[in-house]
């Protein structure tokens, strides 16, 4: 065995270098400045609607019929609306639901397509066929129809809504 030289092991890098991740941003921004600048904007929206309790300057659903239809102001930013509700909040904890609706569609569907995947390739043979042609069939047809059937014959909650559009992710996972 050989032996370590000393100085390697507790000695200070000569050089102070940036993490990677910050160097990575750095360089995206130089190149694609515009694509920055939409992160940025997209991470400020997706904080604040994270942080919607926090921020919020009303309850979204209480109404305050003395505001009705307030233009924006100090006590309510971006107005009111017909009801007195301040339009801010709303935004904010709108934004949350459809996070959420978004979030859980696209990964619902991408762990039912890369299951369906799976399957498939590792079955092979005429699993694989039929899998594969109720994809192709799923694919085929114009997803805004087939949401309207499944909206009528499913119940009409929050976790269905987001399965169904799983259903159209799901597909190109799949394949």
């Amino acid at each position: 065995m050989t032996a370590i030289p000393q100085e390697t092991f507790g000695s200070p890098p000569s050089v102070v270098r940036t993490p990677r991740f910050i160097g990575f941003c750095a360089s995206f921004a130089r190149r694609k400045p515009v694509a920055a600048a939409s992160a940025v904007v997209l991470l400020i929206v997706v904080l604040m609607c994270v942080f919607a309790p926090v921020l919020a300057t009303h309850d979204p659903n209480r109404q305050e019929l003395g505001a009705r239809l307030a233009p924006p102001s100090s006590q309510h930013y971006l107005g009111a609306d017909q009801l007195g509700r301040d339009t801010f909040s709303r935004i904010l904890y709108g934004g949350r639901i459809s996070l959420g609706a978004g979030l859980g569609a696209t990964l619902g569907g991408v762990g039912l397509g890369v299951v369906l995947g799976l399957i498939s390739g590792y079955t092979g043979g005429k699993v694989d066929l039929v899998i594969q042609r109720l994809m192709d069939a799923i694919m085929a047809l114009p997803p805004l129809i087939l949401l309207m059937v499944l909206a009528s014959t499913l119940d009409q909650n929050f976790q269905n809504m987001v399965f169904a559009i799983a259903i159209f992710v799901a597909p190109g996972t799949s394949r």
